[in-house]
């Protein structure tokens, strides 16, 4: 019976102070999130702040400390950090989302996500995002930054989010559209997976119109005329689209 009650007692006191014996990251499972970090780098963050993590008792530990630091990373969207019973810290590490590539002069790379934040590449695999290249100078120093409203970010990169913004929030455009170019003007050009012209698109101004005007044209007019008619879309003209004939095409 004696022996009983120390087990009991022994039970008790392990429950109230349990011990880190082991730590396990988790990515969330999902077929549209590519992005990923290699775990290495979080289990790294991770022993920073607690060097000796492994047999410290979880009374000693600050889960929102080790959240915090986590999310202070650039890709990291969202950090959990939990402990279980059985002695395992969990670290569960939601990624943001890149929505566009970018590809400086220098040709330097990194990605901006959906709300406007800078991101590394990953060594776990380039995510399938359009790309965006040209008269860009830009060195993004790999640290977490925000584009919008932010005065050290060059305006092309700012005018690049606002156009892949609008581009993936429409499926038919996210589908058409294949890379964003800068021209020596500073203006845009969108490069179409099909076809063999070239969308003009200049500044920003107007932005949701142009995108409007140019899914329009690409609904009701190219499909009937055929996509090689065309080498130009100029949309920087108010309320009209101007388009280049393919000199081949001519005579049709």
């Amino acid at each position: 019976m004696a022996t009983i009650v120390v087990v009991i007692l022994l039970f008790v006191v392990f429950s109230k102070n349990p011990i880190c014996n082991e730590v396990i990251i988790e990515y969330p499972k999902s077929d549209s999130i590519t992005y990923r970090i290699n775990q290495e780098v979080i289990k790294a963050i991770l022993f920073k702040e607690y060097k000796n993590i492994i047999g410290m008792p979880f009374n000693k530990i600050d889960l929102n400390r080790i959240e915090s630091k986590i999310e202070e990373h650039p890709s990291v969207e969202n950090a959990e950090v939990y402990k279980k019973i059985s002695g395992v810290l969990g670290v569960r590490v939601l990624f943001r989302t890149p929505i566009v590539r970018i590809i400086t002069a220098s040709d330097q790379q990194f990605y901006i996500d959906a709300y406007g934040f800078l991101m590394p590449l990953s060594d776990e695999g380039a995510s399938r995002v359009v790309p965006a290249n040209g008269n860009i100078v830009y060195k993004y120093p790999g640290v977490k930054i925000n584009v919008v409203g932010n005065k050290d970010i060059p305006q092309p990169i700012k005018d690049i989010y606002e156009i892949s913004k609008q581009i993936t929030a429409d499926q038919f455009l996210s589908a058409q559209i294949e890379q964003i170019y800068v021209n020596q003007k500073r203006e845009y050009e969108l490069i179409p997976k099909v076809g063999d012209h070239v969308v003009l698109l200049g500044d920003i101004n107007r932005l949701d119109k142009k995108l409007k005007y140019l899914k329009h044209f690409y609904l009701n007019v190219i499909q009937l005329k055929g996509w090689r008619t065309y080498t130009a879309i100029n949309l920087k003209f108010d309320n009209q689209i101007v388009c280049t004939k393919n000199s081949v095409n001519l005579n049709n």
